[in-house]
């Protein structure tokens, strides 16, 4: 998908700051935007990718690094997700 690591999405961003990057990327796309651009698009799958694969119903038979596997997302753990942003991931992806 090639978001993370640019924009939004830069790998470089402390760790305090992911969630709320995250967030802002979700709520932009949830606000009622008819369309997204390509980029904006790219970002908001890729945030509510990184908030389904927190989702306690994943299970155990998720393979290591996260739902897609090793080498997808983020470098570094990202801190736990508020559960708040599940609701708002489903909104930005409708």
């Amino acid at each position: 998908m090639g978001a993370w690591g640019i924009g939004p999405f830069d790998s470089e961003a402390a760790a305090a700051e992911r969630v709320p990057v995250i967030r802002r990327v979700l709520e932009r796309a949830a606000a009622g935007a008819e369309f997204l651009e390509i980029p904006d698009a790219e970002r908001t799958v890729a945030a509510a990718a990184l908030v389904a694969g927190q989702h306690p119903a994943g299970g155990p038979e998720r393979p290591a690094g996260g739902p897609s596997g090793p080498g997808y997302g983020p470098s570094e753990p990202l801190p736990p997700l508020p559960a708040e942003l599940r609701t708002l991931a489903l909104a930005a992806l409708h």
